[in-house]
């Protein structure tokens, strides 16, 4: 019997999100490439970055962020941000 394993989804406490967007703006002027979109490595970065708002009270939820859920995320917040 073969089981799948899934990674626990992200989850985006109010936290994670400020260290994104705070990451992502401080990055902006050196690491957009010509589509004015971040490079690879800076979604690589984020995720070490956001994973690091730890320990948290009461305990973090979800999974480790990654760089797609990193990329995703700002996908959908850029709007409001940029």
């Amino acid at each position: 019997m073969c089981s799948l394993l899934m990674a626990a989804q992200a989850h985006w406490a109010d936290e994670d999100l400020d260290a994104l967007i705070d990451f992502l703006f401080s990055k902006h002027a050196t690491s957009v490439d010509s589509g004015a979109t971040f490079k690879d490595n800076i979604w690589t970065e984020a995720a070490e970055i956001v994973n690091k708002v730890l320990p948290k009270i009461p305990p973090k939820k979800g999974g480790l962020k990654t760089k797609g859920s990193c990329k995703s995320k700002w996908g959908k917040v850029k709007p409001n941000h940029a």
